[in-house]
């Protein structure tokens, strides 16, 4: 809160930047005095995505390794064959580039 009001009272910030500096600081408050809280936190997260994913569009996943490994995806390409027209979905060739960090 307090950061909220430096913000825009003293800088003159509108109130989305102000905002978002107040979660700045919060986070980075969070990080260095407890750092035990994001260990804990990580593993919620990427559990309540795989909730929300199977929930919300349906899409099941066995764990939580996945969404880390389609953060990291650049670019999907589909082909205009009617495969997502139809309600007959059918893979016809994959390939994988080797990814590389």
């Amino acid at each position: 809160m307090i950061w909220t009001l430096v913000s825009t009272r003293v800088r003159h910030q509108g109130a989305g930047k102000a905002i978002s500096t107040a979660i700045t600081y919060a986070i980075a408050t969070l990080a260095v005095s407890c750092p035990c809280a994001l260990v804990l936190i990580i593993p919620l997260v990427l559990s309540m995505g795989v909730a929300a994913g199977k929930l919300s569009y349906g899409v099941l996943l066995k764990s939580a390794n996945p969404t880390t490994i389609a953060s990291k995806i650049g670019h999907v390409v589909f082909d205009k064959t009617g495969t997502l027209t139809t309600d007959q979905l059918s893979v016809q060739y994959c390939w994988f580039n080797e990814m590389t960090e």
